[in-house]
């Protein structure tokens, strides 16, 4: 009777006067094993793996702190003194404002990484969001109210604004749908289609036509690309069973005007549009909203948006190339990255030097030269100096006919009124366009004409590993100024003409970055 007396008054003493705060070292403990246990992550489209994730976290912060807490109750009252110890001193109390308490260190561990969002979830302002199965995965900055819409895929993301008054995709194509309804394969130069498109009405002052037209060059969330600007689509185009134009399919799915994994645009509605290469594959970023939508403007979206970046492959001679790929030059100063083509390869014997590159197709049927030139030969074979207009130099140079229908009438370009100014890679100058080489050339033991030399090798009419043109085959010329000084990227390819040989360098030119 005697020891149930004491036990109950020792309950009685514990429950009156015992310590009201748990130390800090046992909750420091119990986050420091929560943040120790091996968590497993969601696979890629398994958007439930990553809800039962939340609550196994939940239910281990649960347990941890619950045993935490037992087990320094029981060390306090299983053979511990039986004068109960004094509550700790004001002086000795941590202040609430000093330090997180338990619950915010939690939070703020389960809060450390990008939350993945689900259908239907909301996104709250502040929180960074991923979506699972998304490749190239991103990650994105929430805007309060809006939702992942369904269907999702490996290509295809939409999301969407409370009230549907708004809408993000974010789309790496594989096919698309022309004015008519037919479905095409993607086309190489997708900005240039895009912009073609006889139902997008693009707010420009002029009307433009490719090749004509000068994108503005951006980079979106690490990837380089261009900006299409903002535009509408005249109300009464609807061509499918929704009201909406399609543009572009994802593979996730069959590709038609009814597509559900497409980039549809809705007409009275305005659109903005990015056109953006990543990891060398292209990726297309749109918003489309109603005309007097001012909540989220697409910058909000755009300047948060992160893509993840994969490393480029060095390009060593007669290293084939694969699509999909992105490479990055080995010895060329300025140093670039630029997208694979399947089977291009640096030329195997003197492709590439400080100051020069050669990249050829299969069977050497196309050619990419890349040359910061030193000095030039003139149409009379004569070694010279850099000029100071390097462009207007080559205009005028008798060795070319450029093509009579291209966007610069060189007859009257003259040094005081150069063409517009184009940028490529991060670098400005100017796009001569394309044409053949004239038929008053004379063509050197190997074929050619050589016009401008690097300081790769000695500069002739008869050098070899420099920049030359062959007759018969149509070329493309764009000078460059970059940080290391002027280049010129040159193109030929057995094309039927000028148009097509510029086209082929376009695969290239598309994706070309300098880097500073």
């Amino acid at each position: 009777m005697t020891q149930a007396l004491n036990i109950e008054r020792l309950l009685d003493e514990w429950l009156a006067e015992g310590p009201r705060i748990v130390p800090d070292r046992v909750v420091d403990g119990a986050i420091a094993d929560i943040a120790s246990v091996r968590q497993v992550r969601a696979g890629r489209g398994r958007p439930a793996a990553s809800r039962f994730a939340g609550f196994a976290t939940a239910a281990a912060v649960v347990i941890a702190i619950t045993g935490a807490l037992a087990l320094f109750m029981s060390r306090n009252m299983v053979g511990g003194p039986t004068t109960v110890p004094a509550p700790p001193s004001s002086s000795a109390t941590r202040a609430p404002s000093a330090s997180p308490t338990p619950l915010e260190s939690l939070r703020a561990l389960s809060n450390s990484g990008p939350v993945a969002l689900l259908p239907g979830t909301a996104m709250e302002a502040g929180a960074t969001y991923t979506v699972s199965g998304f490749d190239p995965s991103f990650t994105i900055a929430g805007q309060p109210g809006w939702q992942l819409s369904p269907p999702q895929g490996t290509g295809f993301v939409q999301f969407q604004a409370p009230g549907d008054s708004a809408e993000l995709t974010i789309i790496r194509p594989s096919q698309a749908i022309d004015s008519y309804g037919n479905v095409i394969p993607l086309p190489p130069k997708l900005a240039d289609w895009l912009i073609a498109q006889p139902d997008l009405y693009f707010d420009r002052s002029v009307q433009v036509v490719p090749p004509m037209w000068n994108p503005t060059p951006v980079t979106v969330g690490g990837a380089l690309g261009v900006d299409l600007g903002t535009g509408s689509i005249p109300r009464g185009t609807e061509r499918d069973s929704q009201g909406v134009v399609s543009l572009l399919c994802s593979s996730d799915g069959p590709c038609n005007r009814d597509a559900s994994y497409a980039l549809r645009l809705t007409p009275g509605w305005v659109f903005s549009l990015v056109v953006l290469s990543v990891n060398g594959e292209p990726v297309v970023v749109a918003f489309d909203a109603i005309p007097d939508y001012t909540d989220i403007p697409f910058q909000s979206f755009e300047s948060s948006l992160q893509f993840a970046s994969y490393p480029p492959l060095t390009l060593l001679p007669g290293t084939t190339m694969e699509a999909g790929k992105t490479y990055a030059s080995s010895g060329f100063e300025p140093a670039f990255t630029i997208a694979g083509q399947n089977g291009w390869q640096v030329a195997p014997q003197g492709g590439e030097g400080p100051a020069h590159v050669t990249i050829q197709s299969p069977g050497d049927h196309a050619e990419v030269n890349i040359v910061r030139p030193d000095q030039v030969v003139s149409d009379q074979g004569n070694v010279m100096s850099l000029p100071a207009n390097l462009a207007y130099w080559l205009a005028s140079e008798t060795t070319f006919q450029f093509d009579s229908g291209w966007w610069i009438d060189h007859r009257s370009w003259t040094s005081s009124k150069p063409p517009p100014a184009t940028e490529l890679g991060g670098a400005t100058g100017y796009d001569l366009g394309g044409g053949v080489v004239s038929d008053s050339a004379t063509p050197n033991a190997n074929g050619q004409v050589v016009f401008a030399c690097s300081a790769d090798a000695p500069c002739s009419n008869n050098a070899q590993n420099q920049m030359a043109v062959t007759p018969g085959r149509p070329f493309a010329l764009v000078v460059l100024q970059t940080d290391s000084g002027v280049v010129i990227i040159e193109t030929e390819s057995d094309a039927a003409d000028a148009v097509a040989a510029h086209q082929v360098f376009g695969q290239f030119g598309d994706s070309l970055h300098f880097l500073p």
